[in-house]
């Protein structure tokens, strides 16, 4: 892991350390992705699905998932 990126627990649990439950992320991204979480939840009065913060976490926050299989190419 790079000094600047951090281990998102998905759920919420720090102690909860399977790899389903942890995406690596820079700070900055991390930040990010907390400020449209609580936006979220201010507005809306829930929080996002699990399954749009795995896309969120994913596509907008550029997180890596741990608990994704890895795509390996064929050579």
């Amino acid at each position: 892991m790079k000094p600047w990126e951090v281990v998102h627990h998905i759920n919420g649990r720090r102690s909860d350390n399977r790899p389903a439950n942890l995406c690596v992320m820079s700070r900055n991204d991390h930040d990010r992705y907390h400020r449209w979480y609580d936006r979220i939840r201010a507005n809306y009065g829930r929080y996002p699905k699990k399954e749009t913060q795995l896309v969120k976490l994913k596509d907008r926050f550029n997180g890596i998932l741990l608990g994704e299989p890895v795509n390996k190419k064929a050579g």
